[in-house]
């Protein structure tokens, strides 16, 4: 298994209590954080699929602090899959604002991209039951 520090996300052994890159307290980072400031942080991962989920998270919680990181992430990733993710979070926050930025993005999506947000296969299904509960039907 891999680790990376929680502030400047280098490569760590597991048993480091101070990051020796940045010397970070690490197990004192994470303290007074709550899990949407959690999930605000591992969209800038080096694990690429880590942002992926973080991405699809922060759109299942509509939380709004997560509107302004993901517009930034989806405006400067290279990695189109993380865009799309990035894009799908914010039209599931659906505020005023997180459509807005969703559409700005819209507008510079390769056929790619633009393919791979009316596609459900690689990511998960939107139309999952809330809150866990199952479809009577």
């Amino acid at each position: 298994m891999i680790y990376f520090c929680p502030s400047c996300l280098s490569e760590l052994d597991l048993d480091y209590k101070r990051c020796p890159f940045c010397a970070c307290d690490i197990p004192a980072f994470s303290e007074g954080k709550d899990f949407v400031d959690k999930l605000i942080m591992a969209l800038h991962h080096p694990e690429p699929e880590t942002p992926i989920r973080a991405a699809w998270t922060l759109g299942r919680l509509q939380d709004e602090r997560a509107v302004g990181p993901l517009y930034e992430l989806a405006r400067h990733t290279s990695d189109m899959y993380i865009k799309v993710a990035a894009i799908r979070a914010l039209m599931a926050i659906g505020t005023k604002k997180a459509s807005e930025l969703a559409e700005a993005c819209l507008q510079t999506v390769s056929v790619v991209e633009r393919g791979l947000l009316r596609d459900k296969t690689w990511y998960h299904d939107d139309n999952e039951p809330k809150g866990g509960q199952e479809n009577d039907q």
